[in-house]
């Protein structure tokens, strides 16, 4: 689960990550070091439901490029 307000630009082939003020923070082929942590399940008031699979949730934290 990305923040809200973060949103996908591409495909799974190519992509980018861009933040609520649409800044590229992620892109395909660049290694990343992505915190966080997990939840068992949605809370009624989360968005995008559809998609989760069906194990647990990893929530995102910060976002930098790996060094």
């Amino acid at each position: 689960m990305w923040p809200r307000g973060y949103t996908v630009r591409g495909d799974a082939q190519s992509f980018e990550i861009l933040d609520r003020t649409n800044k590229v923070v992620a892109k395909s082929g660049t290694p990343l070091d992505i915190g966080g942590g997990g939840a068992d399940n949605f809370k009624d008031t989360w968005t995008g439901r559809d998609c989760a699979g069906g194990g647990g949730l990893w929530m995102v934290g910060n976002i930098r490029p790996s060094r």
